[in-house]
């Protein structure tokens, strides 16, 4: 199960189906399968494989996945090859801080902190913050501090 660096990109199409460079197949050890699981987070989602003929290490998710799976932008992503045909999208990371908040610093004297981590996660990663929130089981997300 070893990291593999690739460029995500998003189509239209409405099916749940990923196109695969053939670079990036070999690397997954895909060659051959005609399905996958697709795991971001804690979704899976099956789909269908369709090899596309591109240069480099390239993977096309449908949007009927995207929607599914919640994916929420494109770009450099790591996938990792699990047993059973099944990829992971990632890393996903999230940040829990609590503290007094404002509209302006959600997390207190550590806003401007987490906004830094935000942005350089962001690079390679999906990355989000959130806080507790004032009832059990709500929390409130502060996906993007551009």
């Amino acid at each position: 199960m070893s990291l593999t660096f690739c460029n995500l990109h998003f189509t239209k199409q409405p099916d749940k189906v990923v196109y695969v460079s053939n670079a990036l197949m070999k690397s997954l050890n895909l060659s051959g399968k005609k399905t996958v699981h697709l795991r971001f987070g804690r979704d899976r989602v099956p789909a269908t494989i369709k090899p596309i003929r591109k240069a480099g290490k390239h993977l096309y998710l449908a949007t009927g996945i995207r929607n599914l799976m919640n994916v929420p932008k494109r770009g450099s992503i790591y996938l990792r090859n699990l047993q059973n045909d099944e990829v992971q999208l990632g890393p996903l990371i999230g940040v829990l801080s609590d503290g007094p908040s404002t509209s302006t610093n959600p997390f207190g004297s550590r806003t401007g902190f987490i906004k830094q981590l935000l942005r350089e996660g962001s690079r390679k990663s999906y990355i989000f913050a959130f806080t507790p929130g004032i009832s059990i089981g709500r929390t409130r997300r502060y996906p993007d501090f551009s």
